[in-house]
């Protein structure tokens, strides 16, 4: 008499489909064949995700050390801004204690031009100060303008 063969049904859970099998082993080695399959998709699954990390946190540190060093920039312009903005207001205190005790001093016969060697000084550096400070002034403009322009295209 012939030995039959023991056929087995089995579903497959990673396809969903029922096999059939003429011997265990056949099916023991499909099995295995399913598993090793299913594992290296599963790899390269994993692999695919932490490459797209990696591409992300690339993207994100460039971005941060961009957003970084813009906000350094603009720490130390606002601090010159603010420097240069006192020492206009000193200036100007000078000059108006200069006019005030040249007035006192000279009472009605006192005579105050723009071509006293003090009041000159004094209003050159004015003028430097001011052109500074529109420079910086307008840094943080343009500054605002980028920000603007940069979320606006954000937002598309």
């Amino acid at each position: 008499m012939a030995e039959e063969e023991e056929k087995e049904t089995t579903f497959d859970y990673t396809t969903g489909q029922t096999e059939s099998s003429g011997s265990q082993e056949n099916q023991e080695g499909d099995s295995k064949k399913r598993a090793r399959d299913t594992a290296e998709e599963i790899g390269k699954t994993i692999l695919e995700y932490i490459d797209k990390g990696v591409e992300a946190g690339k993207k994100g540190l460039r971005t941060a050390g961009v957003a970084i060093s813009d906000l350094g920039d603009k720490s130390v312009k606002s601090i010159e801004l603010q420097q240069l903005k006192m020492k206009k207001n000193k200036a100007l205190a000078q000059l108006g204690k200069y006019v005030w005790e040249t007035l006192k001093t000279g009472g009605e016969n006192a005579a105050l031009t723009s071509s006293d060697e003090k009041i000159k000084y004094y209003m050159e550096g004015l003028d430097k100060l001011q052109e500074s400070i529109e420079a910086h002034e307008k840094f943080f403009e343009e500054a605002k303008a980028k920000n603007k322009a940069a979320k606006e295209e954000a937002k598309d």
